[in-house]
């Protein structure tokens, strides 16, 4: 062990954990206008494969605001954030979403339903 805890160069099980935190806190203050709830347990971290995922987080419906419905609530599956640790500078970091799941309801809930004129759009 060197005097930071690293076997051959590698950082021991403790460093692999913090950076899950430091990561999560990352990841709150970039995505947290968007996502909500999550932290280091709903991460998913290969740190040195540069792969980031999260899973089951909710989206928060504020930021949704400008869609022509109103949104109930929000699921997203998985974020995957694909960051390539090596080519920092000439490659982007490449954001995943999948699996979206939106609760919606009109924007104006007292206003009458016509059906004819929704399947007439």
């Amino acid at each position: 062990f060197d005097r930071l805890g690293r076997v051959a160069g590698r950082p021991c099980v403790g460093s692999a954990t913090m950076l899950e935190g430091v990561v999560a806190d990352v990841l709150q203050k970039t995505l947290g206008a968007y996502l909500q709830g999550f932290d280091a347990e709903h991460l998913k971290l290969s740190v040195w494969s540069g792969d980031i995922r999260l899973s089951e987080v909710e989206l928060r419906t504020e930021a949704l605001a400008a869609l022509p419905v109103r949104v109930l609530r929000g699921t997203v599956g998985e974020v995957r954030v694909e960051v390539p640790w090596r080519a920092l500078r000439t490659k982007p970091i490449v954001v995943h979403v999948g699996r979206v799941l939106l609760a919606c309801a009109p924007n104006d809930a007292d206003a009458p339903w016509d059906e004819q004129a929704e399947l007439e759009r």
